[in-house]
C-alpha cells in the first residue's frame, strides 16, 4: 500500500506539472492575442479620430467596454486543466457570477489593466475544477490547494466507490498491494498477541485458529481481525465488480466474491482478462422515482427471500452443510437481488434499499423457524453477519441497477454455484478450540480440591443466555478415585460423561469427554427443532481443572474446555462458542468458590473456638 501510494502520487505531480506548463503557455497566448487585438483596435480608433471621422458616443464607449470586461473576466475564469495552483474566477462571470472568488485575486484582475507578458494562471490561480471532481471538462469552481487529500480522495473513490471501470492492470497491482498489506497486519497482530511465539505452525496467517485456540484472550483477537478484514471485503467486491465490465463480463459476477473456491478463480481470471473496448458504466439520469406501491415491495421481500430460503434449504436438508457459502454468499447474493430489483425501474435512496434487503434476510430467518429448522437463538446469532452482508449485497445491486438495468437473469444462474461450493468443499476435521477461566479463592488448593471433583446443586441461573435456552450446569459427582474414575456433570440438556485422565490431587485433574447433551434447547413454537447443528455443530472433547497456591491459603483456579467447532466461517461462530463457554465456566468456579470459602470459613471459626480460653 505505501508502494502503491508513493507510484500514484509521483505519477499525479508529473502530470500535473507538465499540464500546468502547457495550459500556462495556452492562456499566455490567449491573452497576448487579446492584448494585440485591443492595441489594434485603440490604434485604429485613435487614427479615425484624427482624419475626422466621427467618435463614438459615450454610452456606446462604456457598453463597448462593458462587453469587453465581461469578455476578460469569463476568460480569467475558464479553469485550467490540471493547473498548480488553487482556482478564483471573477465576479463578473456570467458562468459562475463570481460565487469561487478567492479572496480578491478575481476582483483585482478585473479591475486591475492586463498586462501582456503574465499569465491568467499566475496571477489568478486557476486551476482545473472540473478534473479535480474526476471529469475532464473546462467549467467555473473552486478548488482547495491541498493535493495530498485530494490525491487520498481520488485513491478512496478508486478502492471503494463504483465510478469508473477498473483495468487489468490497477486490479492486478491493488490485488497484491492490498493483500500483501492485509496479511503483513494480520500476521504482526498475530505474533504481537502470542507474544512472538505462535502456536502451531510458522506463518500462523496460514492457520490462524491454532493461534487463536492456543493464546489466552484469543477471543478479542478475533474481532480485531474480523472488523480489520471488512473494509477489504468491500474493496474486493468493488473492484471485481468494475474489473469484470472493463473485461466486457456482467457486473453479477461479483456475486461470486462471497463464493468460496469459486472467488479465487474469478479473481485469476479477471487477472488475465484484457479490457475489451469502451464499457458502459455511467449511472443513468436520476427521473423522479415512481411511488411504489406496498403489495410492490412485499412482493420484492417474497421473491427475494424466497430464493434465499431456497438455497439455505438445499444446504441445510440435502448438504446437511453449514459453511461460509450458507453465511457468507446467501445472505449477499440476497441483498444484491433486493437493490437490483428496488431499483431497476427508478433509483431509490440508499436507506429504503438497506432496508428492503433487511427485511428480506429477517424474512428468511423467519422462514427457517416456520419450517422447524432452526431456533430463535441461532437465527439471532447468526443475524449480524447476515444483515452486514445482505447490505453489501444490497449496495451493489443498487449501482447494477442504476447502470446497468437489464434483467439479472446471469444473477440467477449464479446463486446455483453457492451450494456447489459448499458441496465441493473437502470434509477436514475441526480443529480444537481451548477456553481457559481463571477465578481466585480466598481457601487453601485441598479444600478447593473436594468441592472441583463433585459439588452440590447449583442454585437457578440468572444469566440472560441461560434463560434464553442455553445449556448450563446443574451439579456434578463421581463414581470412583482417581484415574479410571467418571464423573458426570449434569447439564439443564443432560450430563456429560467425563473418564478421568489425570490426578493430581491437589494441584490437576483432567478428563475427556465421552459423550455429551446437545448445547442448546431452541426457543421454537414447534416441539421438535430438526438443527443439525445441534448435535454436530459443537462438541466438546476435553476439560481440566488446575489449582495454583498463593500466599494467604488461596487458590487460583483455573479451568480450561477444548471443543471442536464445525459451523464455517469459524472465527465468527467461535465468538459465540468461547462466550458461552466462559460463560459456563464462570457460573462453575464462582460456586465452587462460594462452596470452599464458606467451608474455609466454617473451618477458621471452629478453630478460632476451639483455641478460645
Amino acid at each position: 500500500m505505501p508502494a502503491l501510494s508513493a507510484i500514484a502520487s509521483v505519477t499525479w505531480s508529473i502530470g500535473s506539472e507538465r499540464s500546468s506548463w502547457r495550459d500556462m503557455i495556452w492562456t499566455d497566448s490567449l491573452e497576448s492575442r487579446s492584448w494585440r487585438g485591443e492595441a489594434r483596435t485603440r490604434t485604429s480608433s485613435s487614427r479615425r479620430t484624427t482624419r475626422g471621422e466621427a467618435a463614438v458616443s459615450p454610452t456606446a464607449g462604456a457598453v463597448l467596454e462593458s462587453e469587453a470586461a465581461s469578455a476578460r473576466a469569463k476568460r480569467a475564469c475558464v479553469s485550467i486543466r490540471n493547473g498548480a495552483s488553487g482556482l478564483a474566477v471573477s465576479p463578473d462571470c456570467e458562468d459562475c457570477g463570481g460565487r469561487g472568488v478567492r479572496g480578491q485575486a478575481a476582483r483585482a484582475a478585473t479591475t486591475a489593466p492586463e498586462r501582456p507578458r503574465r499569465s491568467a494562471a499566475s496571477k489568478l490561480g486557476l486551476q482545473d475544477a472540473g478534473a479535480a471532481r474526476g471529469h475532464g471538462e473546462l467549467s467555473c469552481g473552486t478548488v482547495n490547494d491541498d493535493r495530498p487529500l485530494a490525491r487520498w480522495r481520488s485513491l478512496s473513490r478508486f478502492l471503494f466507490g463504483f465510478s469508473e471501470p477498473v483495468s487489468r492492470r490497477p486490479y492486478v497491482i491493488a490485488g497484491f498491494a492490498l493483500g500483501a498489506l492485509k496479511m503483513a497486519v494480520d500476521l504482526a497482530l498475530l505474533l504481537t498477541w502470542s507474544g512472538g511465539r505462535p502456536a502451531g505452525p510458522w506463518l500462523p496467517y496460514l492457520a490462524p485458529f491454532r493461534v487463536f485456540h492456543a493464546t489466552p484472550g484469543a477471543e478479542w483477537l478475533q474481532l480485531i481481525l474480523v472488523l480489520w478484514s471488512l473494509p477489504f471485503l468491500w474493496i474486493g467486491v468493488s473492484l471485481t465488480v468494475r474489473r469484470a465490465v472493463d473485461a466486457g463480463a456482467s457486473p453479477w459476477l461479483g456475486v461470486l466474491f462471497f463464493v468460496p473456491y469459486v472467488n479465487w478463480i474469478l479473481m485469476l481470471a479477471l487477472c488475465l482478462l484484457p479490457t475489451r473496448g469502451a464499457s458502459s458504466w455511467r449511472p443513468a439520469a436520476d427521473g423522479p422515482a415512481r411511488r411504489r406501491p406496498l403489495w410492490a415491495w412485499l412482493l420484492i421481500v417474497l421473491f427475494a427471500s424466497g430464493v434465499g430460503l431456497g438455497l439455505a434449504l438445499l444446504h441445510l436438508i440435502a448438504l446437511r452443510r453449514y459453511g461460509a457459502a450458507l453465511f457468507f454468499g446467501i445472505p449477499f447474493a440476497t441483498g444484491a437481488l433486493a437493490g437490483f430489483l428496488a431499483n431497476h425501474d427508478a433509483p431509490r435512496s440508499l436507506r429504503t434499499t438497506l432496508l428492503l434487503a433487511f427485511a428480506c434476510e429477517i424474512a428468511i430467518g423467519l422462514g427457517l423457524i416456520a419450517v422447524a429448522l432452526e431456533g430463535l437463538v441461532c437465527v439471532l446469532m447468526a443475524l449480524p453477519i447476515a444483515l452486514i452482508l445482505a447490505g453489501l449485497g444490497a449496495v451493489l445491486g443498487r449501482e447494477i441497477a442504476r447502470r446497468r438495468p437489464e434483467s439479472p437473469a446471469l444473477a440467477g444462474c449464479l446463486l446455483i454455484l453457492v451450494p456447489l461450493s459448499d458441496a465441493a468443499r473437502p470434509a477436514a476435521p475441526p480443529e480444537l478450540a481451548v477456553v481457559t477461566t481463571c477465578i481466585d479463592i480466598a481457601a487453601p488448593p485441598e479444600v478447593v480440591w473436594r468441592h472441583v471433583v463433585s459439588f452440590a446443586a447449583l442454585p437457578p441461573p440468572d444469566e440472560w443466555l441461560f434463560r434464553m435456552g442455553v445449556a448450563y450446569p446443574v451439579r456434578a459427582r463421581i463414581d470412583g478415585r482417581g484415574v479410571g474414575a467418571v464423573r458426570r456433570c449434569e447439564f439443564s440438556t443432560g450430563a456429560f460423561v467425563e473418564p478421568i485422565t489425570a490426578w493430581e490431587e491437589p494441584r490437576r485433574l483432567a478428563f475427556d469427554v465421552a459423550s455429551s447433551p446437545i448445547p442448546m434447547e431452541e426457543w421454537s413454537p414447534w416441539r421438535t427443532v430438526y438443527a443439525a447443528h445441534l448435535h454436530s455443530g459443537f462438541r466438546s472433547q476435553r476439560g481440566e481443572f488446575r489449582l495454583i497456591a498463593l500466599s494467604g491459603s488461596c487458590t487460583r483456579l483455573e479451568g480450561r474446555t477444548w471443543y471442536a467447532l464445525d459451523i464455517h466461517p469459524c472465527w465468527y461462530w467461535n465468538l459465540y462458542a468461547g462466550a458461552i463457554v466462559h460463560t459456563i465456566h464462570l457460573r462453575v468456579l464462582r460456586h465452587v468458590r462460594s462452596l470452599a470459602e464458606a467451608e474455609a470459613e466454617a473451618k477458621r471459626t471452629i478453630a478460632n473456638l476451639v483455641s478460645a480460653p
